[in-house]
């Protein structure tokens, strides 16, 4: 048989067709992507010409080899190009099953970018930033809500491995956890309230693994101020009891530093006047009795404790009559644990809020300034 004869023998339109769906394939694939996912793979097209690329070259190898040996003469016939097109023929299943797989599916996308994110950490200690932002991006612009899932759970994996590294410092998740705020408080559409124990997660780890000798506040105080907006956001929610489990989180009193004694009383005033203006009253009074346990924990206080305590005194006395007289009532079981009397921490109070532009908080401290002496103060307020 000469060799032209050999060539014809050759399935070239079988070698096209194989070709074809190899390239083609995973072009579809990609296309048919949502954008947020393109826009990551967009960014890594070096890794997506090494994973797309291989099955190609695996089937052109496959192929040259069939028609070496088939031109040399060295094995003709049938059963040499049956099992060449049965070998392209897994291959290409084999791709139809791994891209879609590997780059169809958003959990396989968060974890690809939490694996890059985290693929420094044994040598540095910190995160990749910009894979970090990307996997950030990807959470927040996942639609519809559930699909943010993925996206939370691997940024608490992120966190779990950063926790974990004998060198953290305390100051390698804030934008982690700034990340998993803006994903949940972003969110809109029904179905939101799912995304809030994933980004509890986080936020309980990085305020539990505080430790005061390791120098850095920065991840402890971040994730309380998380905690305050979201505890917020849940009330919008209609979620008033998840908003009761972060007060009473925000209210432990394990930890005497005065950098988280501070931020978690912020984020305790703020949530409970955000409760207060919904009316959702029990939300209101375990974020005060989260301030009282602060105070108890650190009696005497003063600073921001204190005046936080004031003020949310302040909005439950302005909600009503019923208000004043537990405003009152509570006032005076505090008495005594107040570094100042109880005059000057209102002052005080009027003072700083009067400085941070919380003008309404000022006003209504003003009033029950002006009402509490004449209806009987504690003892030892008189002059307020």
């Amino acid at each position: 048989m000469s060799s032209a004869g050999a060539i014809g023998e050759i399935p070239f339109d079988a070698l096209v067709t194989f070709f074809v769906l190899l390239v083609g394939l995973p072009a579809v694939v990609l296309q048919s992507q949502p954008p947020e996912i393109r826009r990551v793979l967009e960014k890594r097209w070096r890794l997506l010409a090494v994973d797309l690329g291989t099955p190609i070259a695996v089937a052109a190898v496959v192929a040259t080899l069939a028609v070496v040996a088939h031109r040399a003469a060295f094995w003709r016939g049938g059963p040499l190009w049956s099992i060449a097109l049965g070998l392209l023929a897994v291959i290409c299943v084999f791709t139809a099953f791994v891209i879609p797989r590997r780059y169809g599916r958003r959990r396989a996308i968060a974890n690809l970018l939490a694996t890059e994110a985290a693929s420094e950490l044994s040598t540095t200690g910190r995160l990749v930033e910009g894979a970090l932002h990307d996997l950030v991006e990807f959470g927040r612009l996942s639609e519809p809500v559930r699909e943010k899932i993925p996206a939370l759970e691997a940024l608490k994996e992120l966190t779990d491995q950063v926790c974990d590294d004998a060198r953290y410092g305390g100051d390698g998740l804030t934008d982690l956890i700034d990340g998993v705020v803006t994903i949940v408080v972003e969110s809109v559409g029904t179905g939101r309230t799912r995304l809030v124990q994933p980004a509890l997660g986080v936020l309980r780890r990085a305020v539990r693994e505080f430790d005061p000798e390791r120098g850095s506040h920065a991840d402890a105080s971040s994730a309380i101020h998380g905690m305050s907006l979201i505890g917020i956001e849940s009330l919008s929610m209609g979620n008033a009891s998840v908003t009761q489990t972060i007060t009473q989180s925000l209210g432990w009193s394990g930890d005497k530093d005065r950098a988280l004694t501070i931020s978690r009383s912020q984020a305790l005033f703020e949530v409970g006047v955000a409760a207060i203006e919904r009316q959702e009253t029990l939300a209101a009074l375990k974020a005060l009795d989260g301030l009282a346990s602060l105070i108890h924990a650190n009696a005497p206080a003063e600073g921001e404790l204190a005046r936080d305590t004031i003020g949310l005194f302040a909005h439950f006395w302005a909600s009503g009559e019923t208000g004043k007289q537990f405003a009152r009532f509570r006032l005076a079981q505090l008495e005594g644990f107040f570094k100042r009397d109880t005059p000057a921490v209102v002052d005080a109070t009027i003072e700083h809020c009067s400085m941070r532009a919380l003008f309404d908080t000022a006003d209504k401290v003003r009033a029950m300034r002006r009402e509490l002496a004449p209806a009987g103060a504690p003892p030892g307020s008189q002059g307020i």
